[in-house]
Order: C-alpha cells, then sequence, then structure tokens
C-alpha cells in the first residue's frame, strides 16, 4: 500500500518541475522577445520609418 502511494507521488513531482522548468523557459522567451522588439525599434528609427513611438 505505502508503495502505490509513493508511486503515485512521483509523476506529481515531475509535473511539478515541468511545469517551474516551462515557466522559466517562458519567461525567457518573453524577455527574448521584448529584447528583438526593442532591436527592432532601433533599426526602425535609424532608417527613419518608425510606426512605434519613440521611447522616451
Amino acid at each position: 500500500m505505502a508503495s502505490e502511494a509513493e508511486f503515485g507521488d512521483q509523476p506529481e513531482r515531475e509535473h511539478r518541475v515541468r511545469a517551474l522548468r516551462t515557466t522559466l523557459q517562458d519567461d525567457d522567451v518573453r524577455r527574448h522577445r521584448h529584447h528583438l522588439s526593442l532591436l527592432a525599434q532601433r533599426q526602425c528609427v535609424r532608417a527613419g520609418r518608425c510606426e512605434y513611438p519613440s521611447p522616451s
């Protein structure tokens, strides 16, 4: 009975770890995308054809 409970606990723990890892990856992607959009904004401004409001 105890081994069954332990076995039932394992996937739960793995799921939690996977969820945490996914959250961290999402944060990285979000930061990266933000960085890319800022870069694109700057290049756009330099080219003199920017549709974004210039960062103040």
